[in-house]
């Protein structure tokens, strides 16, 4: 392959685990690490921007490159905002340090992400910016949770996709939908349009198929995803004390990282239903052994009120699990097949589609088979290759 003509700065400054001996990652960080690995792999000049947090959490990912990492890795022991807060300051000064002819790759669209990709700009004329967004954080007034952290995270972002009209050369989305939405209803519009490029998520389809399951179905339904309110951990409770009033047996799967507050919370929901015997929650594992239970199980619920893309039910949909989760658009773009999508907040309807695929064995094989297929349509390789595409046409403009 023909070597670039640019460095690539990965800024990799949002990314905050909760629990320091976990390295927990949602889709946006996996998507980082599957491309930026790729990349890695051939050949190009990579460097990476990031907290010994991140850094700790690249290196379990086997992400080769060229590190920077922000010191003063105790100001994470201030909490999410305070970390945001000076990790953004820190890293604009680090910013000089990268030189040269610079694609600079923000991991998010989050503050701690687009500033210092903003300070490294305008310190490097030989520079652009690519970020990549996945969705829009809906208005504090109808999104659940806290009313507080729901304001912040809303304006935050706004400010955030202000400064990338200002600034940013290319903006990768993961869905036709969420482009749309950006021009229709937060004003990149006109030339900032050509700007937005639509890449998928991906899966890695192939490793997946190596795993194997277990002797036997373990579990009646699987969720994988961080266990918080917006993606309807609670609500998925609630469901499932449907599916066992009509099926005693039925077992539940819950996998993913969790804050301790939450975790007591959802024991006392649990309590509460005595679903003791039904639910189980399986913490954190390493990734082959969460396929290895995906595998064991019959049905992938995932009851999330806000989704990007959905990762988590593509892979589910690549192991043979037909999906049942909420209506949200973005699943009719990217899922049209294999899952069963249901208006949200109707508990009964939810638990009466998992009976349906638990009885059913012709519908359940029909939507297993549709499942995979779809799953089979996302790889890692094509989103690789399709952005390095996308950059390189960029940078030569």
């Amino acid at each position: 392959m023909k070597r670039a003509s640019f460095k690539i700065l990965g800024i990799f400054n949002a990314y905050f685990a909760l629990n320091a001996k976990e390295c927990p990652i949602g889709g946006g960080e996996k998507r980082f690490f599957e491309v930026f690995r790729r990349w890695s792999n051939q050949g190009l000049d990579i460097s990476i921007l990031t907290t010994r947090m991140g850094y700790n959490t690249c290196i379990s990912q086997k992400l080769s490159a060229s590190y920077k990492i922000i010191p003063f890795s105790f100001l994470d022991k201030l909490g999410v905002a305070g970390a945001y807060f000076f990790r953004t300051i820190i890293a604009c000064f680090l910013a000089p340090k990268f030189k040269g002819n610079l694609i600079i790759y923000t991991e998010t669209e989050i503050i701690p992400d687009i500033i210092p990709a903003i300070a490294t700009k305008l310190l490097n004329k030989n520079s652009k910016i690519a970020c990549m967004i996945f969705h829009l954080v809906p208005h504090y007034s109808t999104r659940t949770g806290l009313k507080v952290v729901n304001f912040v995270s809303y304006y935050a972002q706004a400010l955030s996709l202000e400064f990338i009209k200002c600034f940013a050369d290319i903006i990768f989305v993961d869905n036709f939908l969420l482009k749309q939405d950006l021009i229709n209803k937060r004003g990149f519009s006109g030339s900032l349009s050509e700007k937005i490029k639509v890449s998928h998520m991906g899966i890695n389809k192939k490793n997946i198929d190596k795993i194997k399951s277990f002797s036997a179905k373990k579990y009646d339904g699987f969720f994988l995803g961080r266990l918080h309110i917006s993606k309807g951990i609670f609500d998925l409770i609630e469901i499932w004390n449907l599916v066992v009033k009509k099926n005693k047996k039925a077992k539940l799967a819950l996998c993913g990282a969790a804050t301790k507050e939450m975790l007591e919370e959802i024991n006392k929901k649990i309590r509460g239903f005595g679903l003791e015997d039904n639910i189980f929650y399986l913490g954190f594992l390493p990734t082959d052994e969460v396929f290895r239970n995906l595998k064991s199980s019959r049905i992938f619920v995932f009851p999330s009120h806000e989704e990007g893309w959905g990762i988590a039910a593509c892979e589910a949909m690549a192991c043979k699990l037909p999906v049942v989760a909420y209506d949200l658009p973005v699943f009719k773009e990217v899922f049209p097949k294999g899952l069963i999508s249901v208006k949200m907040g109707d508990y009964r309807s939810f638990s009466e589609e998992i009976l349906k695929l638990l009885l059913n064995k012709e519908k359940y094989n029909k939507l297993s088979s549709e499942a995979e297929k779809i799953a089979s349509r996302y790889d890692w390789d094509d989103v690789a290759r399709r952005e390095l595409t996308y950059l390189t046409k960029n940078f030569n403009q």
